[in-house]
């Protein structure tokens, strides 16, 4: 942003890096924990971990995250669940 724009203070520089590394960190440990709850259910974990590191993915894997851990969730309370959007996108929910 400072390219563009040389009022921008150099500090900002740091501050949006620290919000990245922020974004990443969160979507890890919802990562472990959406595993970590079909593990224990003995059901297979649906997330694979590289993808919270691939840049660019982080849309869709936050998607894929909230998906699964919402089907989770359902299946817990015996509702039965039809997302015919994600199931139209097989990465979203495939249990890979």
């Amino acid at each position: 942003m400072r390219i563009f724009d040389p009022d921008v203070p150099g500090w900002f520089g740091w501050f949006s890096l620290l919000g990245i590394a922020w974004i990443y960190i969160v979507q890890f440990k919802l990562y472990k924990t959406v595993n970590e709850l079909y593990r224990q259910e003995g059901i297979k974990e649906p997330l694979t971990v590289w993808w919270v590191f691939v840049a660019g993915l982080n849309l869709i894997v936050s998607w894929r995250q909230i998906h699964c851990l919402s089907l989770f969730w359902a299946k817990k309370q015996g509702i039965e669940v039809k997302d015919n959007f994600a199931e139209s996108i097989p990465f979203l929910s495939a249990n890979a």
